[in-house]
Formats: C-alpha cells, sequence, structure tokens
C-alpha cells in the first residue's frame, strides 16, 4: 500500500473517492461531486488516500473547522455530514484561535477491510495533526460520525470517545457523535 495526501496529486481523485463512498454508504450519506469538491477547495490538504498500485482504495477525509460549527454539532441534534457549507471550513490551520477539526470519513472498498488499512490512515491522520500542532496550531478536538459500528470500533480503537447519539433522519439508524481531545501542551 501507498499513502499520498491531497496536496501531492491531481484533483481527478474526486471520482475515486465517489466510488469507494457508494461501495460503502448508504445513499443517503454518501457525497456529491458538487459536496466533496466544495471541501477540496476549501481546504486543499483535506484527504489522504490509500493507494493499490494506482488504484484509491481508501481514504481518510478531515479539516478545520469554524467554531460555529463546532458547536452546532455538539449542541444540535443533527449528524453534520454532506450538508456542511464551505464557509463551515477553515482554509487554513493557522491562525491565533484555538479550532476543531471534523473527521468527515473514512472508507476503504469492502475487498480491501481487514488488511490494517484503516488503522493506517488514522496513523497517518494523527501524525499530521501532531505536525500542525508542533507548527504551533493550537488544536482542540476531532470529532466524527459513526455511521456503522465498524467505525465506531476504529474510533474508539483510535481514543475517541462518544459525546452523543443522533437520530439520523436519513438512514433511520443511531449515529455517534465521537471526539477525541488533544491535551494541552
Amino acid at each position: 500500500m501507498q499513502y499520498k495526501y491531497s496536496y501531492q496529486v491531481n484533483d481527478d481523485f474526486i471520482a475515486d473517492i465517489l466510488r469507494i463512498d457508494a461501495s460503502v454508504y448508504q445513499p443517503a450519506v454518501q457525497g456529491t461531486e458538487n459536496s466533496v469538491l466544495a471541501r477540496y477547495n476549501a481546504n486543499r490538504e483535506s484527504f489522504i488516500l490509500a493507494y493499490d498500485n494506482s488504484q484509491i482504495i481508501g481514504y481518510a477525509a478531515f479539516f478545520p473547522i469554524t467554531n460555529e460549527l463546532s458547536e452546532r454539532m455538539k449542541n444540535e441534534d443533527k449528524a453534520f455530514d454532506d450538508n456542511i457549507q464551505a464557509k463551515d471550513i477553515l482554509p487554513s490551520y493557522t491562525g491565533n484561535n484555538d479550532f476543531d477539526l471534523f473527521l468527515i470519513s473514512i472508507a476503504i472498498l469492502p475487498e480491501y477491510i481487514g488488511r490494517g488499512i484503516g488503522t493506517e490512515l488514522m496513523k497517518k491522520y494523527f501524525a499530521v495533526v501532531s505536525d500542525k500542532i508542533q507548527d504551533g496550531c493550537r488544536i482542540k478536538n476531532t470529532y466524527s460520525y459513526a455511521v456503522t459500528d465498524a467505525g465506531a470500533r476504529i474510533l474508539s480503537r483510535n481514543g475517541f470517545t462518544e459525546v452523543k447519539d443522533i437520530q439520523h433522519p436519513e438512514l433511520k439508524t443511531i449515529t455517534k457523535l465521537m471526539r477525541y481531545e488533544f491535551s494541552k501542551p
């Protein structure tokens, strides 16, 4: 396996993200071309891509979010996924304010599950965040929604704790808002 960051590749990978989403998620929580591209355009560092040879077989998508969106995630009884707006995404990790991250998705093609790719994507995610913190970024938390049991397990194994359960209106199932809290230096 090989791993690359979205700023290292051409932006034609969006079609691969949509293909993976279609194989993993129910239609109600799949990204659309417009929404995924808007998130990528808002923050070009937002993807870690897993490759098998030259094919993208999985990814992690994350980005810094505004304090307003962070508060809404914690306080509103709804899941924020493909309905977030580009205005809710911070364009960079710099600034004088504390902020949170949103790990919106980790998705792997079903035929590649069980090969440690999710674990490696999480390691690479935490390495990116660690580098940002070392560079002076003031990251408080990462929030993520677990829409599957497998998602909840990988988040829990990586130190995320459950904040609350949300009845996902489109899925008619419980979605878990999970949080990873970064320790203060």
